[in-house]
């Protein structure tokens, strides 16, 4: 099997797996403990959130960034797609 193949074996055994396990937890568990179990999920959730717009933000202003300094004779372009990139970014903030 080739190195591509593998890694998309591994999720869709991933995924499998996940709503077997899903299912046995649903069957078997009782009302208190999926309280709690929503309660501490959240938390990783929350967490994974904020990490992936850690990420993005600085993704999309390296890539403005880099995009702008590319451009090269900015006379020709003109000064707004300069400004409107720079606005959204610091009222994003």
């Amino acid at each position: 099997m080739q190195k591509s193949n593998r890694l998309t074996l591994y999720i869709i055994i991933s995924m499998i797996a996940g709503i077997v396990l899903g299912y046995v937890i649903h069957l078997q568990a009782g009302p208190d403990f999926i309280a709690s179990f929503s309660k501490n999920i959240k938390l990783l959730t929350t967490i994974f959130l904020r990490l992936v717009q850690m990420i993005i933000a600085p993704l999309v202003f390296s890539t403005l960034v880099v995009g702008i300094a590319k451009l090269g004779d900015l006379q020709s372009v003109g000064l707004s797609p300069l400004l409107l990139p720079l606005c959204y970014w610091v009222c994003y903030w």
